[in-house]
């Protein structure tokens, strides 16, 4: 008997949507059966006695693949079309089955294997849960991708040049290490990362070490046993971007086993006797510190030989004073994002006003600039920004000079000194170029190199 019918459908046939489901079998008694049965439960079905790699699957939602065809291997196209059609659910189906090749059948990512002869339940509701699991998946991905449209990273040259360089080291089995000043968005750019990684990794889990305690941390990485219970921490967690936000806060103890998991490869669980192996092929481990290598050896905030494992890779994160060209568009987006969450109206700023953001030096970075465009959004009376509202909101003097405790060294000073004495001269002249070099007493072709040295080549179309 080809298959095994049971007279009732399953109660939920009625409740799901239309599907295009593509099914390869060589038995046509089988196509015809199946075909019948599917478009009974209201799917479209298209049926083939062998596999055509001209044949396009894009339109398909589920294959039903049989693994002995006359002429191919079933297996061997699975193979194949996890490589091409890795989101398309695969049902293995088989008339000479057992438990090594269905097992064999699933690890090589089928959804499912079923053996003949049929039975429609089972097969509806592998089908179902098939489909089910598809729909998730999409939803999961268009979550993310609305997340990174959320959380987009937003910069010029600079910013970019550093990201390009830290996918293609995302790529490789290797930790990735991050330094910047706090605020300059560490974070922000490690689920950068993670979002141009969805297909290798499902999981991100973000580790504040400074608001945990450290065997509260210790816990969640490594896991513990206690009286014969297990509770697995984040490193057996498959397919897991892992980040920890300023890693030279991690215990003495975090860190022996840290360091025996990247280089042994396997850990002690919390109370554990038994080590637990450690896949660094399965988990991207992205750490960061507000201080730069060299300072966290030299003050020894963390161990020699786990920085040299963790820093593989290192980064850093530029802050917002050496990227003020992207003030204008951090501004436009927060104040959209602010507008929107709130449902407040959007504010806008004067000349003027982006003229003043582009002096200040931002000690506080790119998170300073978020704050700062939250609070005028929620308590400023007009949302027409001019340059008295944001000094007041600012709480900084109306000058444009800054302290110098704001600055490392003469060449800053004298580099924001020029660059602010220009902008100056610019407002001063309400974009004006060639009075504004009258007044700074250089030629106007010295001016513009100046401007464009400078990061200021766009001020002009700014003041119109």
């Amino acid at each position: 008997m080809i298959l095994q019918k049971v007279l009732q459908k399953p109660h939920w046939s009625s409740q799901k949507k239309m599907s295009n489901i593509l099914v390869i079998d060589d038995e046509v008694d089988i196509l015809e059966t199946l075909s019948a049965i599917l478009q009974d439960e209201d799917h479209s079905v298209k049926t083939m006695t062998e596999f055509n790699e001209n044949h396009s699957l894009d339109s398909y939602d589920l294959l039903i693949l049989d693994v002995w065809l006359s002429n191919q291997n079933g297996i061997d196209i699975l193979d194949m079309l996890r490589k091409k059609k890795p989101d398309l659910p695969i049902l293995m189906i088989s008339g000479h089955g057992n438990i090594e090749m269905a097992v064999d059948a699933v690890k090589r990512r089928a959804f499912d294997f079923i053996e003949k002869p049929l039975r429609l339940e089972r097969v509806v509701t592998s089908i179902e849960n098939a489909l089910r699991m598809r729909d998730l998946n999409r939803q999961v991905i268009e979550a993310r991708n609305l997340a990174l449209q959320k959380d987009r990273l937003i910069g010029g040259n600079t910013l970019f040049k550093t990201i390009e360089s830290i996918l293609k080291a995302a790529n490789t089995n290797h930790p990735i290490f991050l330094t910047g000043e706090s605020g300059s968005g560490k974070s922000f750019l490690a689920k950068h990362i993670y979002y141009q990684l969805e297909e290798s990794y499902s999981n991100f889990v973000e580790i504040h070490l400074r608001m945990l305690p450290s065997q509260e941390v210790t816990t969640i990485l490594f896991g513990k046993e206690h009286d014969g219970q297990v509770e697995k921490g984040k490193l057996e967690q498959p397919d897991s971007v892992i980040y920890l936000h300023e890693v030279s806060l991690l215990s003495n103890e975090a860190v022996s086993k840290l360091y025996s998991a990247l280089t042994v490869g396997s850990f002690l669980r919390m109370g554990g006797t038994h080590p637990v192996q450690f896949d660094r092929t399965k988990v991207k481990l992205i750490s960061s510190s507000k201080f730069g290598i060299k300072t966290l050896l030299e003050q020894k905030r963390i161990r020699e030989d786990l920085i040299y494992e963790l820093s593989h890779f290192e980064f850093q994160v530029p802050p917002l004073r050496d990227r003020k060209d992207d003030i204008r568009d951090l501004v436009a987006y927060y104040s959209q994002k602010y507008s929107n969450d709130l449902e407040l109206e959007l504010i806008e700023f004067s000349p003027e006003a982006y003229i003043y953001l582009q002096s200040y030096s931002w000690p506080g970075n790119a998170r300073e600039l978020q704050n700062l465009v939250e609070r005028l959004t929620v308590l400023a009376s007009n949302p027409k920004i001019d340059l008295e509202t944001l000094q007041y909101f600012m709480k900084t003097e109306s000058s444009i000079w800054q302290s110098p405790n704001n600055f490392t060294s003469l060449k800053d000073a004298l580099q924001y000194f020029e660059r602010s004495y220009i902008l100056y001269a610019i407002q001063r002249n309400k974009g004006n170029i060639t009075r504004a070099s009258h007044e700074l007493d250089i030629e106007r072709t010295h001016l513009y190199r100046k401007m464009k040295k400078l990061g200021l080549q766009n001020i002009r179309s700014e003041m119109i």
